[in-house]
């Protein structure tokens, strides 16, 4: 059997295992020439590290790129009462300029 790439899709990934990138190309090769059909999203994440002991405990996401360049971050807060960084839960959720949690 012949014939074209069609949708592809390509991951990228840290040292840690996680996702860093995601890309598609809905009819063609990821990164093929001539293509305008291309989207990637990519991810950051980050250590965080146990109150008090110093000792890293979990690996986050900390932002997301969206393909129109949209930046999304996520905040995990401990104060006031909160134990969101502690559970490793997701506190804010801010999309550009905008928060929406």
């Amino acid at each position: 059997m012949t014939g074209s790439v069609v949708d592809e899709v390509e991951y990228a990934y840290d040292e840690w295992g996680q996702v860093t990138a995601f890309d598609q190309d809905w009819n063609s090769a990821v990164g093929a020439s001539g293509s305008v059909d291309d989207l990637g999203v990519e991810y950051t994440h980050a250590l965080a590290l146990s109150q008090g002991s110093g000792v890293y405990r979990a690996l986050r996401t900390t932002g997301t790129t969206l393909p129109d360049t949209t930046a999304v971050a996520y905040t995990y807060d401990s104060s006031d009462g909160r134990h969101d960084a502690d559970l490793g839960r997701v506190t804010r959720v801010q999309v550009g300029a905008t928060i929406t949690s």
